[in-house]
Order: structure tokens, then C-alpha cells, then sequence
């Protein structure tokens, strides 16, 4: 038996992976993030010196009957996680993710759902200075394996 994992990057379904199901885990592809950054965003994170975060994670909707132990307070199952700094006027490159088997037989077996989250990168300070939109859908809906995601300054 073996069990599709949808692929980005410009694979179509039919050039799906296909991972055996008696693989320990899975592996999500790797994801590229567009950042497009308003002119103030781009000014003052220049000026501060600052870098940019890409973080957030792979779930899957519980199947009926699944274990307890595998939901969280959201009920959704995890399926890993991953958080990225870059620098400004590059893109965020979300390398594979490997994700456990046993937590994805308790999916609906549907591709999991990505959530990615783009922030500033704090090291000029302790608080966000951005304000971006997110991407929250199913893994097959990224296309060419990039996501594009536009930010300001919280203050604009």
C-alpha cells in the first residue's frame, strides 16, 4: 500500500509523491514565500537592519474515531512544523518537513493544511513590526511551490 502526498514546485496531482506506507514519516516539499513589503515597511526594516520570520505548521483534520491523544485544543492534528529567518528582499525557502505517520492515519487523509505566518524578525525589537496577510489552505492549493504574502508596518 502506498499513500500520495501532493507535491509543489510545478508537479500537476498525477506527478504526486508516493510515499510507502510502511515509511515511519512523511515529508511535506519544500515551500518558496514571496514577501511583497509596502515602501515604509521596506524603508524602516532597512534602516533597523532587520530580517524577516516565516513560521507556522502542517495539520490535518481529524478523522472520526481518532485517537485523542493526536488533537489539539484547535481540533486539528499537527503534522509538523517549521519556523525560517531571511533577509530582507529575499524569499523565505521552507525546507521539506518531515511529519510522523502515525499522526496522519488519524487525518481524513485529505493533504494536510498549511498555515504560514510572516513576521519581522525582532532583532531591532522585542515586538512584530509587521503587518501581513497569512496563507491558510491545503498544501495542493500552492501552486509552482511558492506563496506570495504581502506586508506594511503595524503603524501604516
Amino acid at each position: 500500500m502506498c499513500i500520495p502526498v501532493s507535491s509543489v514546485g510545478g508537479h500537476s496531482e498525477a506527478q504526486s509523491q508516493v510515499v510507502p506506507a510502511t515509511a515511519p514519516t512523511l515529508e511535506w516539499p519544500e515551500i518558496v514565500v514571496d514577501v511583497t513589503l509596502s515602501d515604509k515597511a521596506k524603508k524602516e526594516l532597512m534602516d533597523r537592519k532587520e530580517t524577516l520570520r516565516a513560521f507556522g505548521y502542517y495539520s490535518g483534520s481529524p478523522m472520526p474515531g481518532a485517537l485523542k491523544k493526536y488533537v489539539d485544543d484547535e481540533g486539528e492534528i499537527g503534522l509538523g512544523a517549521f519556523d525560517v529567518e531571511f533577509a530582507l528582499g529575499s524569499s523565505a525557502r521552507i525546507p521539506k518537513v518531515t511529519g510522523k505517520r502515525d499522526a496522519f492515519e488519524q487525518t481524513d487523509k485529505e493533504t494536510p493544511i498549511v498555515l504560514i505566518n510572516v513576521v519581522s524578525g525582532r532583532k531591532s525589537s522585542k515586538n512584530n513590526l509587521l503587518d501581513c496577510g497569512i496563507f491558510e489552505d491545503r498544501l495542493e492549493k500552492i501552486r509552482d511551490g511558492r506563496v506570495p504574502i504581502t506586508c506594511k508596518l503595524i503603524t501604516e
